[in-house]
C-alpha cells in the first residue's frame, strides 16, 4: 500500500469475522475495581451520578430514584432505538463492538464484570445486530447507533448494573467503526488513482521528468512526494513493457497541464491529509469515550465532562473529504485532456475505436458524477447547530459527516471506474495495442477495474509498487 499507518493498521482487522480480542487479567481486575468503586461511591451518597441520579441529556434536572436503576436504563435503551435508513455493514458494526469492548477494558465506567464478560462473547462470536445509519448527531456520541447495536445484547443478558447502558451508548465507537472504514477505502482507492494516473500521463505522452525521485526532492525534505514519483515510475515502466510498437506521434509540450504535471504534489497532499485523519481516527477510537467516568485512583470519586464529543472524527471526515474531492478532481480533468483532440495530442476525438465506439458518454457521465460529488462536501463545522433543546448546543455533527463521506466514495469508485476505462482505452490507443473486448462501449455496464490491473499484470500486482 502506498500510504500506511502503523497505528490504525493495528485496528483495520477488527471487522474480520474471525478476528478475537483477547482480555487480560489485569484489564478484568480493573473492571471488577471499577464497579465495586462505583458502588462505595452510590453507599456513601456524597455525590450526585448523572444518568443514576437524574434525567437524561436536557432532563437532567428530573430527579430519579437510585432504586429505579434498572428500569431507567432500560427506558434510556427503548427510547434510543428509534434510528431509520440503511443499515451500517456488518464489518463497521462488528469493529464498533469491539472498540467498545477494549474501552470498557480501560475500567472507568462502572461496568457490571457479569456485562463485561457477556458482552466479550457477545463481541467477539455473537451475531452482528441490524444497525440505522441515520440519528445520531455525533454530539452525545453513539447513542442511537449503539442503542440499535446492543439491544440485542441487553434483551439476551439482561441489565446488571447501573450504569450498563449508558456506558454503553455514551461513546464514539461506531462512528470510529465507520471513519476506520471509510479512511480504508480510500486507502484502496488511491492506489487505484495511481494506476490511473500512470495509464492516463503515458497516454498524454508525458516523459519520466515530473516522477523522477530526485527532482520532486532536491533537498531530500520530502521524501513521500520522491516516494509517490518511484511508485509511479515502477507502474509506468511496468505498463511500457506491454507496448510493442512506437507511440502515435503528436505534438507533445515541454510541460504539460497542472493536473498532470502536478499529479505527485497532488497525491502528496491527500497522503498527507490522510495521514493526519489517521491520527484523529486512531485516537478517538483509542481513547476513553464514557461520561461519567469512575476514577479508581487516591481520591475515588465520579467525574464528570464530554470525553464522547469525537471531535476528531468530524475532522477526519473533513480531511477524507478534501482528499476525495482532490482526486475526483484530478481524474475529471485529465480524462477531459485524454478525449479532447485540442489536447490529447494526436490522439482521436473522444477515444474513438471505430465510429460510434467512443467515450463521450463516459465523460459526460464523470462530470455529473463530479457534480454529484460536490453535493456532499459540505465540512462538518456547517452541519452542527443547536439541538435537544440547548443541552448540545455545539454538535461536531461527526455522524453526518460519516455518512457524507460515505456518500462521497462511492461516487468516487464511479470517477476511477470512469477514469479508468478512459486512461485504459487512451494508453492503448496511444501505443496502437489492440483493445480487449472489456474495453468496448457495449462492455461498459460489465467493467471493473480489475480488468485493467488484471490485463497489465500477469502477477496481478500492478497495483501495489
Amino acid at each position: 500500500m502506498i500510504l500506511k499507518h502503523e497505528k490504525l493498521s493495528s485496528l483495520l482487522p477488527m471487522g474480520d469475522p474471525d478476528f478475537r480480542i483477547d482480555i487480560s487479567n489485569t484489564e478484568r481486575d480493573r473492571i471488577e475495581h471499577s464497579y465495586e468503586t462505583l458502588q462505595r461511591l452510590l453507599e456513601s451518597k456524597d455525590q450526585k451520578v448523572y444518568g443514576l441520579h437524574t434525567g437524561f441529556g436536557r432532563n437532567i434536572d428530573d430527579h430519579i430514584e437510585i432504586e429505579r436503576w434498572r428500569q431507567h436504563q432500560q427506558d434510556l435503551l427503548d427510547y434510543l432505538c428509534v434510528g431509520i435508513g440503511p443499515e451500517l455493514s456488518n464489518r463497521i458494526v462488528q469493529t464498533g463492538l469491539r472498540l467498545q469492548l477494549k474501552k470498557f477494558a480501560k475500567g472507568l465506567s462502572g461496568l457490571h464484570p457479569e456485562t463485561f464478560q457477556a458482552f466479550e462473547t457477545y463481541c467477539n462470536s455473537g451475531p452482528i445486530p441490524s444497525v440505522p445509519c441515520f440519528g445520531s448527531l455525533g454530539a452525545s456520541g453513539d447513542l442511537i447507533p449503539m442503542a440499535h447495536a446492543t439491544r440485542p445484547f441487553f434483551i439476551e443478558h439482561g441489565i446488571k448494573g447501573p450504569r450498563d447502558v449508558l456506558a454503553t451508548v455514551n461513546t464514539n465507537a461506531m462512528m470510529s467503526a465507520f471513519a476506520i472504514d471509510c479512511w480504508q477505502k480510500l486507502q484502496s482507492m488511491v492506489q487505484s488513482g495511481l494506476v490511473f494516473g500512470s495509464l492516463s500521463s503515458l497516454a498524454l505522452g508525458v516523459e519520466n521528468d515530473a516522477f523522477d525521485p530526485m527532482g520532486l526532492d532536491p533537498s531530500f525534505q520530502r521524501p513521500q512526494l520522491a516516494d509517490i514519483g518511484r511508485w509511479m515510475g515502477l507502474i509506468r515502466n511496468r505498463l511500457l513493457s506491454f507496448a510493442t510498437s512506437e507511440p502515435l506521434q503528436g505534438e507533445f509540450p515541454i510541460q504539460e497541464r497542472y493536473s498532470v504535471r502536478c499529479m505527485p504534489q497532488i497525491l502528496n497532499s491527500i497522503l498527507t491529509k490522510m495521514s493526519r485523519a489517521a491520527d484523529s481516527i486512531y485516537e478517538e477510537a483509542s481513547s476513553v469515550s464514557d461520561n461519567p467516568l469512575v476514577l479508581t485512583d487516591d481520591n475515588p470519586r465520579i467525574w464528570h465532562g464530554g470525553h464522547f464529543y469525537a471531535q476528531g472524527i468530524a475532522d477526519a471526515c473533513d480531511l477524507l473529504q478534501d482528499s476525495i474531492q482532490q482526486l475526483i478532481e484530478m481524474i475529471d480533468r485529465q480524462v477531459l485532456l485524454l478525449v479532447t483532440p485540442e489536447t490529447n495530442h494526436g490522439l482521436p476525438a473522444n477515444l474513438a475505436l471505430q465510429d460510434y465506439n467512443h467515450v463521450k458518454g463516459i465523460h459526460q457521465l464523470l462530470s455529473a458524477l463530479r457534480q454529484q460529488a460536490r453535493t456532499h462536501s459540505q465540512h462538518s463545522v456547517m452541519l452542527g447547530f443547536s439541538c435537544e433543546s440547548y443541552n448540545q448546543d455545539v454538535v461536531p455533527a461527526g455522524m453526518s459527516a460519516l455518512n457524507n463521506c460515505a456518500q462521497l466514495l462511492d461516487r468516487l469508485a464511479d470517477v476511477l471506474r470512469a477514469g479508468c476505462f478512459c486512461a485504459d482505452r487512451a494508453f492503448r490507443l496511444r501505443y496502437s495495442i489492440t483493445a480487449p473486448h472489456y474495453l468496448k462501449l457495449s462492455q461498459w455496464p460489465n467493467y471493473r477495474i480489475e480488468d485493467t490491473l488484471e490485463s497489465f499484470s500477469e502477477d496481478r500486482r500492478i497495483d501495489e509498487p
